[in-house]
C-alpha cells in the first residue's frame, strides 16, 4: 500500500457519519438518558455525535476509545435492519463476562467449607489438587456469598 492509497483509505474511513431516522434518534436520547449501563450510554453518545457531523476519529478522541471501537460498533449498527435490531446492538452480547469457574464443584463446597471454616487456604489447595481449579481466595469467598453457602 502506498502512502497516497494509505491516505486516501485513513481519510475514507475518518468521514463516516450515521444517519438517524426521527424514531431511531428517539430511542437513542431515550437511552442515553435513561439506561444504567454505561456501554449503551456511550454507544448512544457515539450515534449522537456521528449525527452532529463528527468525524469517527474526533468521536474516538471525545470519547477517549480506540477509532477501532467505533468502526465495529457503527458496521454493527448498520448491519442491523430493524429498530429492535439496532437497539440489541448497543448493548454487549450475552454470554460476556467472568465464568463461574466454582459453578461445577458446587456440591462439595459445604463440606469443605465446613470442616476448614477458618482457613479457607486449605479449601483453595483441596480444589487445586483434587479438581484442578486454580482460584484466587476472593473469588471463592464472593463465590460463597452469591450461593449463600
Amino acid at each position: 500500500m502506498t502512502y497516497f492509497s494509505y491516505i486516501i483509505s485513513y481519510n475514507i474511513l475518518k468521514m463516516r457519519f450515521i444517519e438517524l431516522l426521527e424514531e431511531e434518534q428517539k430511542v437513542v436520547d431515550y437511552l442515553y438518558k435513561n439506561s444504567t449501563n454505561s456501554v449503551i450510554r456511550e454507544r448512544c453518545m457515539f450515534l449522537k455525535l456521528s449525527a452532529d457531523k463528527k468525524s469517527m476519529m474526533e468521536i474516538s478522541r471525545i470519547m477517549k476509545v480506540g477509532r477501532l471501537r467505533v468502526t465495529l460498533f457503527f458496521n454493527a449498527w448498520e448491519k442491523a435492519k430493524t429498530l429492535k435490531g439496532k437497539q440489541e446492538t448497543l448493548g454487549i452480547k450475552k454470554g460476556r463476562g467472568a465464568k463461574l469457574k466454582l459453578k461445577k464443584v458446587t456440591d462439595i463446597l459445604p463440606e469443605l467449607v465446613k470442616e476448614n471454616s477458618r482457613n479457607l487456604n486449605v479449601v483453595l489447595d483441596v480444589l487445586e489438587r483434587e479438581h484442578q481449579l486454580k482460584t484466587t481466595k476472593q473469588t471463592l469467598i464472593n463465590f460463597l456469598k452469591e450461593a449463600r453457602i
